[in-house]
């Protein structure tokens, strides 16, 4: 009876943290295909682009 609430509490927070995590991760996803998109159009970028961190 105890276990029960404070494990669903846990299992929210976690689900929470879960899909921020996943909107981060989407986030940084799009910056990157962005980011490769724009270099694929001039290739003289692709070596700075390379080195950089998006």
């Amino acid at each position: 009876m105890i276990e029960r609430p404070s494990f669903r509490t846990t299992y929210m927070y976690l689900h929470r943290l879960s899909a921020l995590e996943i909107h981060m991760y989407i986030f940084a996803f799009v910056i990157r295909t962005m980011c490769n998109q724009r270099v694929a159009k001039s290739a003289k970028w692709v070596s700075t682009a390379q080195s950089c961190d998006c």
